[in-house]
């Protein structure tokens, strides 16, 4: 598990690219944003890999439709920035997109992180 805190993390968010899948929608009190709940598989930032972590993600109302349809697929990846809201890590979506088998190509690599046999 990863384990991020505010201590750890630097004064302004980094940037994040992950891969996992929607768990369930959060309930949120803004007018501009909604919340997901992401399992993710894979996390790649700021040098760190970690596996299998859940964690919330922000993004725009305007952009609803899109994650709707993502919803109903198995994978998505995701890139964004991580913040530290409120004694939790969060991700404000900067871009999603659902991953098909017929989009992807997986092959061999030496690394053993999935995003590498993403092409």
């Amino acid at each position: 598990m990863l384990n991020l805190t505010k201590d750890n993390l630097p004064i302004s968010s980094i940037s994040v690219f992950f891969i996992g899948y929607i768990i369930r929608q959060v309930q949120d009190d803004d007018d501009l944003f909604k919340s997901i709940k992401l399992n993710v598989n894979e996390f790649v930032g700021k040098g760190n890999v970690a596996d299998k972590i859940n964690i919330k993600c922000r993004y725009l109302k305007a952009i609803d439709n899109k994650v709707k349809k993502i919803r109903k697929n198995s994978n998505v990846m995701m890139l964004g920035e991580m913040i530290f809201v409120d004694s939790e890590c969060q991700i404000e979506i900067q871009d999603i997109n659902f991953i098909t088998m017929m989009n992807t190509n997986i092959g061999n690599s030496t690394d053993d992180s999935i995003s590498s046999l993403y092409t």
